[in-house]
């Protein structure tokens, strides 16, 4: 049973190592934690606890983190292979960069793919301006429902407002906001498109998702803003 403790401890401390931001204690079905939802993983993680080898913060999310504190590095490092310890480190690192890039990459896609499409819509304005019947009358009755954006933004603006109004300065996670924003489904396009016009005009402020990539809750809904991936959204 000890063995099996010091493992358990061993392999939470390492696992903190790399996650500067922190992570759960446990594990859930959402997201990975230090310790495994196991009977003797609690009792193992509360002594932890009482112990001092974490440190313990609210995450940007309201959530419970934990982080290595100097004691636990000292408690890694005296009862494992620093060599082992080094390279554990190492291979996180560069499983979490691969993780990274290839969010960054996708996103940065999606947002190459909207603003060719944008392009197209504004020709497309231009050429079919005039309705008329036939192709081109039923063309500009599609290009009219780009006016709806600007209606989205103002329903944006105004559940924005209500949450501040009702939850302090606490941010909104972007799945929620979309819940209480867009009636009809699979608009997200639309949705972030929304988003990221307000964030240009400066009416909103978006923050980024603090914890582990891997641990995002319904990634869908992130949004790549400069070099940050925004998940949170409060007004100005």
């Amino acid at each position: 049973m000890a063995d099996r403790a010091t493992k358990l401890i061993l392999d939470a401390l390492t696992r903190a190592s790399t996650e500067p931001d922190g992570m759960p204690l446990f594990s859930s079905k959402s997201e990975e934690g230090l310790f495994p939802s196991t009977a003797v993983a609690k009792t193992t993680a509360e002594r932890c606890r009482e112990d001092g080898l974490f440190t313990f913060q609210t995450s940007s999310g309201n959530r419970e983190v934990a982080t290595l504190s100097e004691k636990g590095l000292q408690y890694l490092l005296h009862h494992s292979n620093p060599r082992q310890v080094l390279e554990d480190f190492v291979r996180i690192l560069e499983q979490r960069q691969r993780e990274v890039d290839s969010i960054s990459n996708h996103l940065l896609g999606l947002k190459k793919t909207i603003e060719g499409m944008h392009s197209t819509l504004r020709e497309l304005k231009v050429r079919f301006s005039t309705p008329s019947s036939g192709t081109n009358g039923h063309v500009a009755k599609l290009l009219e429902k780009s006016d709806d954006a600007v209606e989205t933004q103002q329903i944006l603006l105004k559940n924005l407002q209500a949450w501040r109004n009702e939850n302090a300065a606490q941010d909104i996670p972007l799945p929620k906001l979309y819940q209480q924003t867009m009636s009809e489904p699979d608009k997200l396009g639309a949705f972030h498109d929304a988003l990221r016009k307000l964030h240009e005009q400066g009416k909103i402020a978006l923050h980024p998702w603090t914890g582990p990539l891997y641990a995002l809750p319904e990634p869908a809904f992130a949004l790549l803003i400069g070099h940050e991936i925004a998940y949170y959204a409060n007004v100005i």
